[in-house]
């Protein structure tokens, strides 16, 4: 739990970590490898439902780092 009214909870941080995350590779994933069947930085093979479900789950990490019990409820 946090201790001082901004400080984040170690749940909220891992929330918001994995957020960005999965943001930048939904994000890298539309611009590194356009088309389908392409493979990120020659290793991972994407496509655009791929990309998609990496934008969602990274904005509902995102969401869910607002307060320690979202934050919870998310990373479960």
């Amino acid at each position: 739990m946090a201790t001082r009214a901004n400080a984040k909870s170690p749940a909220q941080t891992f929330a918001l970590a994995f957020g960005v995350v999965y943001l930048l590779v939904g994000i890298l994933g539309f611009i590194l490898a356009p088309d389908e069947g392409d493979k990120l930085f020659g290793i991972f093979q994407v496509n655009l439902i791929h990309n998609v479900i990496h934008l969602v789950v990274g904005a509902l990490f995102l969401a869910g780092s607002s307060s320690h019990e979202r934050a919870k409820q998310v990373n479960l």
